[in-house]
């Protein structure tokens, strides 16, 4: 809290008890929160913005002229008497929000939501410990529902070999096999911009970095991705167009267990939990019998919602089908299958593939 207190030429002899008392000072220092004032020595009390708002930080700046009005109104305060700050010299401008076209918006109204993106992108042709990503635009957060900025011609490149902390890992050493949360990160103070990454094998990372080894000064940060990791701990060969990261295929199915009912299976080996959809391409085949059909179907739910591939055959020719589809997963790193057959001997095989996911 920041107090302020000023000395009129002629003292008040108490606190206004009506509004409209006017007060002006030299600022000597900036405000960094909620303040008050107390002038000729009196009591303090709290400063509102022109917004109805207790004040947030940089509304009063150093050097500036700062003019206050006494109000006492069931209004704010509870009708206790507080003083609003009508301006200051380089002071942030509280507004209330707005609710007209032609009205001031706050912040908050006007700005978008955590990760959004326009034409990210990063390639990696060769697994390496190193991936440089680019964007048009990113949106960066304090936190979600926290101030925002916008970062243009975003262009930085990640090292899990190198030190700890902004350009590298948050903590530690990258995992093997498994799969690493990467964000964008911009310093306010330092007006600097970086990228680092932080673990995320074995749960889901937030939109903005929630973890305990934010580095130094990079307060505002965005999740630009989730790559998967090889047992060396390098970044596997892959490539990222907005939130989508295609890799190379991954069996995630090859299965002769037959089930009428959606049967739940993992995809772990091949999507991170923070997935949201993946890419998938089967075959189911049975062999030694004749005049048969099969059936082999895959979706996001344990009752069979968001059925998504399907893949089968009928009599009397073909003795193995195929399928592909994108499928949404609502169990991170599961989906659920079906798979039925008419034949009585021979054996039935259904495998399934996945190559590209999105977070």
């Amino acid at each position: 809290m920041t107090t302020y207190t000023a000395n009129n030429p002629v003292p008040m002899p108490a606190l206004p008890t009506i509004s409209g008392v006017k007060q002006e000072f030299l600022v000597a220092s900036t405000n960094d929160g909620v303040s008050t004032y107390a002038p000729d020595g009196l009591a303090p009390a709290p400063i509102f913005g022109l917004g109805g708002q207790q004040l947030q930080g940089n509304e009063i700046v150093a050097g500036g002229i700062a003019t206050l009005v006494s109000f006492v109104e069931p209004l704010l305060n509870d009708g206790e008497l507080c003083w609003i700050l009508v301006g200051c010299t380089a002071g942030a401008v509280q507004v209330a929000p707005a609710i007209a076209s032609e009205q001031a918006a706050q912040l908050s109204q006007v700005t978008t939501v955590a990760g959004a993106t326009r034409n990210l992108a990063a390639i990696q042709s060769a697994a390496a410990s190193t991936l440089t990503f680019t964007a048009d635009e990113l949106v960066l957060k304090t936190g979600l529902g926290g101030l925002p900025i916008i970062l243009s011609s975003f262009n930085e490149t990640l090292n899990l070999a190198g030190p700890v902390g902004i350009g590298g890992m948050d903590a530690g050493s990258p995992p093997a096999n498994g799969y690493v949360g990467i964000y964008a990160a911009w310093n306010p103070t330092a007006g600097t911009r970086g990228i680092f990454a932080t673990n995320a094998t074995s749960s889901i990372v937030g939109e903005t970095y929630g973890g305990q080894n934010l580095p130094t000064g990079f307060t505002y940060t965005e999740l630009i991705s989730v790559w998967p990791t090889d047992s060396a701990g390098k970044l596997k060969v892959g490539f990222q167009k907005e939130r989508s990261i295609g890799i190379a295929p991954v069996t995630v199915m090859n299965s002769g267990v037959l089930t009428s009912t959606f049967k739940a299976f993992s995809i772990a080996s091949a999507v991170p939990m923070n997935a949201k959809s993946a890419e998938l391409n089967g075959n189911v085949g049975v062999g030694g019998q004749t005049g048969i059909s099969a059936d082999f179907i895959v979706a996001s739910t344990s009752t069979g919602a968001g059925v998504g591939m399907v893949a089968g055959f009928n009599p009397p020719d073909v003795f193995s089908g195929n399928g592909s589809s994108r499928s949404m997963i609502t169990i991170p790193q599961t989906l659920f299958y079906v798979l039925t057959t008419t034949a009585t001997t021979g054996v039935i095989n259904a495998e399934l593939g996945l190559n590209s996911y999105s977070f």
